[in-house]
């Protein structure tokens, strides 16, 4: 069963995809856990795995979400070489 919360149309603009279970929602606003990503991402030089990694520490060790916390991140563009 799929459920989602808003649906939209991808650009030439959109950098990446936050996809993600109510584990991370549940304790990040959507624009928090997609600002924390962008700026790892750019730390990171773009590696989705570890980002995926650190929100989900932050979700579960810091911000301490009872629900499993599942995230898939799909980089379109390699918009850190920009900034």
């Amino acid at each position: 069963m799929f459920s989602f919360s808003s649906l939209q149309v991808l650009s030439h603009n959109d950098e990446f995809l936050l996809l993600a279970c109510d584990g991370l929602f549940d304790v990040f606003r959507s624009q928090d856990a997609i600002a924390l990503a962008r700026q790892e991402l750019i730390a990171h030089r773009g590696e989705p795995a570890e980002v995926a990694r650190i929100l989900s520490d932050q979700a579960i060790r810091v911000r301490r979400s009872r629900d499993n916390v599942s995230i898939l991140i799909i980089v379109l563009r390699p918009f850190w070489e920009l900034v």
